[in-house]
């Protein structure tokens, strides 16, 4: 991803005075990564991984992208249907994440060897994403049903002020901009509501 304050024909004129590389690099989950005008000579085991890295990420982000979707439509309209679709949604981001095969390639690229620090910072973060969602394959599942739960019930509580009913992101709002304490006090103490809740999950 290139900021918009980054000049892009500046950034060629700069490839081609020093006759240097421009490298575009993404980590799949989720940072993104950009570096150029950097002298680099990768190995062959690492300009594998930079190869296999792209196509993963580019996989993930369509899978992701449909989970984030779902995520936000569930959090603005929190129904048992948008739930289940969040649900199935992430789990499949998950199961992406629980490919043994996948993970077993990885390792291998660990084996040969990766000398560049920021690739093997990546490889690093992805064998142990791998590894977890392997690994605690259960627990994380149960996890994420508590934590829909919870954001369910959050989700559908509304503060009152002054007898009227707001949702979350409306007091939110109207605390923004709220100037007079005594109204201040009255939105806050609508906001705390939620907590009681979800107090004992």
């Amino acid at each position: 991803v290139i900021p918009n304050k980054l000049n892009v024909s500046k950034i060629n004129n700069f490839i081609k005075e020093k006759q240097q590389p421009l490298l575009f690099s993404t980590l799949s989950n989720p940072a993104c990564y950009i570096a150029f005008g950097a002298k680099k000579q990768y190995s062959q085991n690492e300009i594998e991984f930079i190869h296999f890295r792209r196509d993963f990420s580019r996989k993930l982000h369509k899978i992701q992208r449909e989970a984030n979707i779902a995520d936000w439509n569930f959090f603005i309209n929190s129904t048992d249907e948008n739930g289940d679709i969040s649900a199935e949604k992430n789990e499949k981001c998950r199961e992406t994440f629980r490919d043994k095969k996948t993970l077993a390639k990885l390792q291998q690229f660990k084996e040969r060897g990766i000398q560049d620090k920021t690739l093997r910072r990546h490889l690093d973060e992805l064998i142990e994403h791998f590894d977890q969602n392997i690994t605690y394959e259960d627990e994380i599942r149960e996890l994420d049903v508590k934590e829909r739960t919870i954001a369910q019930k959050f989700n559908e509580y509304r503060g009152k002020i002054a007898g009227v009913e707001y949702s979350n992101a409306d007091l939110r709002h109207i605390s923004e901009y709220e100037r007079v304490i005594g109204r201040r006090k009255e939105i806050y103490l609508a906001q705390i509501g939620a907590g009681d809740v979800i107090a004992d999950d």
